[in-house]
């Protein structure tokens, strides 16, 4: 059977963990020959080598870290994307300018329109689909677009910011993948660290299963109770985030006021959600999410007469995350063209 995903063993975030580890250890080294006469394998290197695992495991990279290279590419999709999706609109106005219009339909069909509400909405599969089709159009019918007035530059500039998009799309998978690896290694580090915690907490608890204040110091619960916040330093808490950001049109960039944005977590009861002022922004806490934990949470932007766009969050709780939304306008889809009525003899 395949091996499925590490997971967290520890019951708490990876800077308390690696807190109570550096605490539990030091412990060890001040009372060493305590264990040793217990265990021959308790010897001081032991000690030391505890804390250098521990070290190592601080200095893989954190989620920042890792998730750095994922986001700038995704920054710089966004942007290859709106490029793209104009290229395709331009094209949908050359067919409407090279055929009449009862052809407008199969032929906008042809170029990828059944793609466009999806791709226009940030969907990376629907947006590769989407242009395919239009090169395709592209390719199979120049001459025709041509008399419909389109530039002798527009087919190459088309295959350009396709080919950067998908470019870019590639990157950013491959990225959010390299980071799920980084992702791996870190939690079976820092698993690996708090089981060798555990099992010299555990014979610990017999060594001096007849000194009270000795015992304490190597239990997991007493030592993170020591060193626990309910709150971080700006007061958010250990079960939320603050998003804030603003709320934008896509091609003027203009502020859009009264837009919702919301979220819904995962095992949420209900939806957290913000409206923006006049100058676009917004501000809203997500709470009740799992104590010192991580995760991604889905965030939607939507208001009246535009698309509805959501976006990826990576969060850890405690901490403020600035995310900013571009929509798009709204647009009708192509009506289907009625058949003629029969004429009457």
């Amino acid at each position: 059977m395949a091996q499925s995903r590490p997971i967290n063993q520890y019951p708490c975030s990876q800077a308390d963990l690696y807190a109570v580890c550096r605490i539990g250890w030091n412990s060890y080294l001040e009372n060493q020959p305590d264990f040793e006469a217990f265990n021959t394998l308790y010897t001081p290197i032991f000690g030391t080598d505890a804390l250098n695992e521990i070290k190592a495991a601080v200095n893989l990279p954190g989620f920042q870290e890792r998730d750095e290279a994922g986001e700038t590419f995704h920054i710089e999709m966004k942007k290859a994307h709106a490029t793209a999706l104009t290229k395709w609109k331009s094209l949908r106005s050359y067919i409407k300018h090279s055929y009449s219009p009862e052809l407008h339909k199969p032929k906008i069909e042809s170029a990828g329109y059944d793609h466009y509400p999806k791709a226009a909405n940030f969907n990376w599969a629907e947006t590769q689909l989407l242009l395919v089709a239009g090169q395709h159009f592209l390719d199979n019918n120049s001459a025709d677009l041509t008399s419909g007035g389109m530039p002798a530059t527009f087919a190459a500039e088309y295959t350009t910011a396709s080919a950067d998009f998908l470019v870019l799309y590639d990157k950013f998978t491959d990225a959010e993948q390299d980071a799920q690896e980084a992702t791996d290694i870190k939690v079976v580090a820092n698993n690996k660290i708090y089981q060798k915690l555990m099992a010299m907490f555990e014979d610990a608890q017999i060594i001096y299963e007849n000194n009270a204040s000795k015992r304490e110091r190597f239990v997991f619960a007493q030592i993170y109770s020591m060193i626990k916040r309910p709150s971080n330093a700006n007061g958010i808490g250990a079960d939320a985030i603050v998003v804030a950001g603003k709320v934008l049109d896509a091609n003027t960039l203009n502020p859009i006021s009264n837009a919702s944005v919301n979220t819904t977590p995962d095992g949420s009861v209900g939806t957290f959600s913000a409206v923006t002022d006049d100058s676009g922004a917004y501000e809203m806490k997500v709470s009740g999410l799992p104590t010192n934990s991580s995760g991604i949470l889905e965030v939607n932007a939507e208001a009246l007469d535009y698309e509805l766009t959501s976006s990826p969050l990576p969060y850890e709780t405690g901490k403020k995350y600035e995310l900013g939304f571009e929509l798009n306008e709204f647009i009708e889809p192509v009506p289907p063209t009625e058949p003629e009525p029969p004429v009457e003899p």
